[in-house]
């Protein structure tokens, strides 16, 4: 299974199964036993989660049946950044 990641935001790509966990890069891969079955999720604090494409499609975390070799793009964006100004009450 193949995750690639793209995007403005930051993404962090985790699986239900230990061995796919992307971190900082833009794509990364593992191989999993014929069958297997793997949830994935996106999004880091500061991002916002926008579309699953390939193998998963959608908005929720994304469930690849491993029956043959997968590829599951995410596409991050980032969320803007809010200067708010402090209320002082007197």
């Amino acid at each position: 299974m193949t995750v690639k990641k793209s995007g403005a935001g930051y993404s962090r790509v985790n699986g239900t199964i230990p061995g796919i966990d992307c971190g900082d890069v833009d794509e990364c891969s593992n191989y999993y036993p014929n069958g297997s079955t793997v949830t994935i999720t996106a999004a880091e604090p500061g991002s916002k989660f926008t579309v699953w494409e390939g193998a998963c499609n959608g908005i929720e975390s994304c469930i690849v049946k491993l029956d043959e070799p997968r590829t599951v793009s995410d596409i991050i964006d980032a969320v803007p950044y809010q200067n708010f100004q402090p209320i002082i009450f007197r």
